[in-house]
């Protein structure tokens, strides 16, 4: 049976600032973590500015291999200290609860039964494994944020 885990997005296309990661994890605080891991450690202009751009900023749900639905995180985006971040018990409070088995280790393919968003890279992803994917450059991270193209 295919995995249930959560997708965060976080792209930006077309362009000349193209962005197309896609983070796989099985809760929000793997989400989290890959969050400020990744995108704390950019100049914080830099950040609202890809925001403002019009990124694709979604967490998404899949059910047993399938995209089942998601919603934006634009509307929750707070600023902390001079720094972007997100209003984690607020997403918590509306994301579902995934159904088993959880996502673990390995890759597993992805059904999007219709493209979720007309910018999204989720129809460019068919095979993703936990930790980060970009589906952009084809720089991939396991769930420790170790290069897995070493």
């Amino acid at each position: 049976m295919l995995p249930s885990c959560y997708l965060f997005e976080f792209s930006v296309q077309p362009g000349g600032m193209r962005q197309g990661d896609v983070h796989a994890y099985p809760d929000l605080a793997g989400i989290r973590r890959a969050f400020e891991r990744r995108y704390f450690g950019f100049d914080d202009d830099f950040v609202a500015e890809i925001i403002d751009s019009g990124a694709v900023l979604h967490l998404w749900v899949v059910e047993r291999g399938t995209l089942t639905g998601g919603f934006d995180l634009h509307p929750f985006l707070r600023k902390d200290d001079d720094r972007t971040t997100l209003d984690w018990d607020a997403i918590a409070a509306v994301a579902p609860v995934l159904p088993g088995p959880l996502l673990g280790d390995g890759t597993f393919t992805l059904t999007v039964p219709k493209l979720p968003h007309p910018e999204s890279y989720l129809g460019l992803a068919d095979e993703l494994h936990a930790g980060l994917n970009d589906v952009e450059l084809g720089y991939d991270e396991d769930t420790e944020g170790r290069s897995l193209d070493e």
